[in-house]
């Protein structure tokens, strides 16, 4: 059976912020979040690491209007699987990459 419709919902992470890069023009950033370890999509997807997170013009900045590498950050977002995943690149049992696109950041 097709799927006609899907609906995502929004996943929240915690981790530690690392290559944060924005730039203000676009007012879009990228950054690398290291996995708490207790975090369950750590725990179902063994050996993964970390998670890239785009930060879009939308996102809201909670508590914060910055943050920097090493800051601890909980992340509200969509969660997608890398396109990598599907390019023939993935080899199991390799953990699947992730990639978040950030509604709320807050420290």
């Amino acid at each position: 059976m097709q799927s006609r419709m899907l609906e995502l919902q929004e996943q929240t992470l915690s981790g530690q912020v690392s290559g944060y890069v924005y730039d203000p023009v676009a007012q879009m950033g990228t950054f690398t979040l290291i996995v708490d370890s207790s975090a369950p999509i750590k725990i179902l997807n063994s050996g993964l690491l970390s998670i890239t997170v785009h930060q879009i013009p939308q996102t809201y900045l909670r508590n914060s209007p910055t943050f920097a590498d090493g800051d601890q950050v909980k992340v509200r977002g969509l969660l997608f699987v890398d396109s990598s995943f599907y390019s023939g690149n993935y080899h199991p049992p390799d953990p699947v990459a992730f990639i978040m696109v950030a509604d709320r950041i807050s420290k």
